[in-house]
């Protein structure tokens, strides 16, 4: 008995003097051991599973925020399409009246004076109808929902609109002239 007592210290000194760790991939047999009985393994595979969870909330947050953003970039393009449709529209009303005025050029009834203010005033509407369709142009590229390109569709909106109010004035004119 003596014997097994001398043979069995040293071994049982000898690995309890091992170190030990909860890691799993480092504790060894005894680590192991250690790692079970302690609860040290459960506490990692509770953590490790929490983090995993704030991980699917934080994907399916930025799913639903990348959706909303999609939503709203499309809904942008659409109001731009609906945008450069109307100032294709005014475009060719424009046009129009750049032939009314042209068949009034002719008429030696018409006030010369006056109808050089409408030609110029015509002149300008049309380069302004060119510069909101490629400020339009320019912003459907980048219709990625944010505030200032929002901003910038509205801006350009309201200008499209004076631009058919000047349009229209254009057109009184010249239906008066053409009287």
């Amino acid at each position: 008995m003596k014997y097994h007592t001398l043979i069995m210290t040293p071994i049982v000194l000898y690995l309890s003097a091992c170190a030990t760790t909860s890691d799993p991939h480092k504790g060894g047999f005894m680590g192991g051991v250690q790692g079970l009985s302690s609860g040290e393994y459960e506490r990692r595979v509770d953590e490790r599973q929490a983090r995993l969870e704030r991980m699917k909330n934080e994907q399916a947050q930025l799913d639903n925020e990348g959706s909303s953003l999609k939503q709203n970039k499309s809904s942008l393009q659409k109001k731009i399409q609906q945008e450069k449709h109307q100032i294709a529209e005014l475009k060719k009303k424009n046009q129009l009246l750049e032939k009314k005025i042209a068949q009034l050029n002719t008429n030696d009834a018409v006030d010369k004076n006056e109808l050089n203010t409408i030609n110029q005033r015509a002149g300008r509407l049309t380069q302004d109808i060119n510069n909101t369709k490629n400020s339009l142009d320019a912003l459907e590229g980048n219709a990625s929902g944010d505030a200032s390109v929002d901003r910038q569709r509205t801006q350009l909106e309201a200008q499209r609109k004076e631009l058919e109010n000047e349009y229209q004035l254009l057109f009184d004119m010249t239906l008066e002239l053409g009287q």
